[in-house]
């Protein structure tokens, strides 16, 4: 493992990543943010707003440690492989988050029910995902049931923006979300089709750009967070 200091707008956040998997190489060679474009653009959105994010597939913490670092946000973390999970804690505590973050160790999907995990490439575990698996050892569960269970201890809690990516499960994400989807109207980051994203979501939703080298597309709902305004993109 490595140590690399990551700045933005004046923030910093401590992160230790490795030469063997993808997205540390990536992080140690650019020192930059992993998907900085994403991140710089959400950055201009959430300005000035509230509520928490959702960051679904949250791996070891690159998009988390931005949302809460640098803008400011609670960020509830999502992250079914253990081994990232720890990852992910432990850089939770490093940067002094520990409050500012929940994760929750399981997957999401369309209903309730179990999975199993399997790895990525060789050097990758960022392409680990999940399959559905009665007798497998993670627990499934919907976004809406996580969004309530904040919602329990501060029922004005908002989800400013949500971040999903799960390697080919966003559609099934995204059925399990369709009450904070309607009721938060939140900024969505989805790694998936666009055509396919676009079609769940209903003309109501406006796709804004895409984003990453697998692509992602940002979307957001008329009359939600960040409509009408600039991106500053």
């Amino acid at each position: 493992m490595t140590q690399v200091n990551l700045t933005a707008h004046r923030k910093s956040a401590v992160m230790n990543v490795s030469e063997e998997d993808h997205i540390g190489r990536v992080i140690l060679k650019s020192r930059r943010w992993y998907e900085q474009d994403l991140l710089e653009d959400a950055y201009q959105r959430l300005r000035g707003q509230g509520g928490y994010v959702i960051d679904v597939g949250a791996h070891i913490g690159n998009h988390t440690l931005w949302f809460t670092k640098v803008c400011g946000l609670a960020v509830v973390a999502v992250e079914p492989n253990l081994d990232n999970a720890v990852h992910l804690h432990s850089h939770v505590r490093m940067n002094g988050k520990a409050d500012k973050v929940e994760i929750y160790n399981v997957a999401l999907g369309a209903t309730e029910g179990r999975g199993r995990i399997e790895p990525g490439p060789e050097g990758n575990t960022g392409m680990a995902r999940v399959e559905l698996d009665e007798g497998g050892s993670v627990a499934v569960v919907t976004l809406d049931s996580i969004a309530e269970t904040a919602r329990m201890f501060n029922p004005e809690r908002r989800a400013a923006l949500i971040k999903i990516d799960v390697e080919g499960s966003a559609m099934d994400v995204l059925a399990g979300a369709v009450e904070t989807l309607e009721r938060d109207r939140p900024l969505l980051y989805v790694e998936g089709e666009r055509d396919e994203i676009q079609a769940f979501l209903g003309p109501k939703w406006k796709c804004f750009g895409q984003f990453g080298k697998t692509p992602t597309f940002g979307f957001q709902r008329q009359g939600g967070v960040g409509w009408g305004a600039p991106s500053g993109r």
